[in-house]
């Protein structure tokens, strides 16, 4: 028996969900649902692809879809964020979804050398350094992410932040919220 191979991209994900939510019907199959899901829809975004146009119509299309939410990739490169929220509020998507930002909290060297090797994430030259250099990786990365979370307080359209582990000790997030 021959079935039907349903491709979907993130848009079209956050679209079915929508239509879900909304009707209680699976869009592809004309399924109903007894009671119809809840579900509070995210979607992810890289600010710092280029050129910068792109992510902010990427994430026009997933607001359009249904995204409620949208949380960003991990955030070294705080200028390059900046402009990309200027562009974000220009295109007032701040209207349409909340934004929670990617705060890295470093606990492993090796973790931190793997992650800033990954294609999307931006690690400027001075800010690799200080990690490198500092005595205690972890701490270092706890001052990191609490300086990260001060800053962006002040950043219009900062809705919360997801805070991102770079290595496997979660023993000291709460180090990283405490007093905030």
């Amino acid at each position: 028996k021959i079935k039907q191979v349903w491709d979907m991209d993130s848009s079209l994900m956050l679209y079915e969900a929508r239509h879900l939510r909304e009707t209680g019907i699976v869009h592809y199959c004309d399924q109903k649902m007894k009671k119809n899901p809840k579900p509070f829809l995210g979607t992810a975004i890289n600010p710092f692809s280029t050129p910068a146009s792109v992510p902010i119509r990427r994430l026009k299309q997933k607001a359009a879809a249904g995204a409620d939410f949208v949380q960003s990739q991990l955030i070294f490169d705080i200028p390059a964020f900046e402009d990309f929220m200027g562009l974000y509020h220009q295109e007032n998507l701040n209207d349409d979804l909340f934004f929670l930002a990617g705060i890295p909290v470093v606990t492993s060297k090796k973790a931190f050398e793997h992650m800033s090797k990954i294609p999307g994430i931006i690690v400027p030259k001075d800010v690799y350094q200080k990690f490198m250099d500092a005595p205690d990786i972890k701490e270092y990365g706890v001052q990191w992410a609490r300086f990260l979370i001060k800053s962006l307080k002040h950043f219009k359209g900062i809705n919360g932040v997801h805070l991102m582990l770079v290595g496997s000790d979660h023993s000291i997030l709460p180090q990283v919220i405490k007093n905030i």
